[in-house]
């Protein structure tokens, strides 16, 4: 499950990178035509939010069923593990799946956001510069255009940056922010699936036995005991890159 989940992400790194290579082309094209043309940076400016709504909107709808595939292995997986006979997910989970998808497309939709502005930053500087140039006296408006498209072979940042103030380019973003919110899936799913049946535990497995964590038990709610709670330990076991997973298998 551990690779379905990594390839659904990989795929929506390669989505997001195709929405980014639509920004800059949309950029190169009005910077050809008029760099310094304000009309021409706003109608790009424009319909780089008609893509990125649209963007927004494809992608939720493809988070919604990344979300019920995974929910629904998780479920499964549960089912199987327990030698259960129950297969079809529960409606209770519909509202959970719903809500956390949604949120899920809201934290993309804000990063979309930032990286269209981001563009758009990149075009009024480039546009100053251009400008710039000109009133040098050393460049005609062609000749300043080539000369700041040459100096700026670079496509604009885009970037997220994090409460602690790190930096990531914004496919790391999207690909930590859709692994995690599947990986999270995943797991609660799977836990209170088992937790139904009279469950008040799991095991932590990975691919390497040698795991600091690999079988340990993590407790689904709170009792006096030693073992942690699930959410305790969740950000360190279960973070974006985690290939953790959890079992009631010995």
């Amino acid at each position: 499950m551990i690779y379905a989940i990594s390839e659904m992400a990989e795929r929506a790194v390669q989505r997001y990178q195709g929405f980014t290579a639509q920004l800059v082309g949309q950029a190169e094209v009005v910077f050809r035509r008029g760099a310094t043309d304000e009309s021409l940076r706003s109608d790009a400016f424009h319909t780089a939010l008609d893509a990125a709504r649209a963007f927004v909107s494809a992608e939720q709808a493809q988070l919604n069923d990344d979300t019920q595939t995974i929910a629904i292995a998780a479920h499964e997986r549960a089912m199987t593990d327990l030698e259960a006979k129950q297969r079809t997910i529960p409606d209770r989970f519909a509202d959970f799946i719903f809500s956390a998808a949604l949120y899920t497309a809201r934290i993309i939709a804000a990063q979309v956001d930032r990286d269209v502005m981001a563009m758009a930053q990149h075009n009024q500087t480039n546009a100053l510069r251009v400008d710039l140039y000109v009133r040098s006296g050393r460049h005609t408006p062609s000749s300043a255009t080539a000369a700041v498209m040459i100096e700026d072979s670079q496509a604009p940042a885009f970037r997220f940056v994090d409460r602690a103030g790190r930096s990531f380019k914004s496919t790391k973003h999207m690909r930590d922010v859709y692994r995690q919110h599947l990986l999270n899936i995943y797991n609660e799913v799977y836990m209170d699936s088992v937790a139904e049946f009279g469950w008040d535990a799991v095991t932590i497995t990975h691919p390497d036995a040698s795991y600091r964590w690999f079988g340990e038990q993590v407790r689904i709610v709170s009792a006096d005991d030693d073992r942690p709670l699930y959410y305790d330990i969740k950000a360190e076991v279960f973070h974006p890159s985690s290939q953790a997973t959890l079992t009631i298998k010995p």
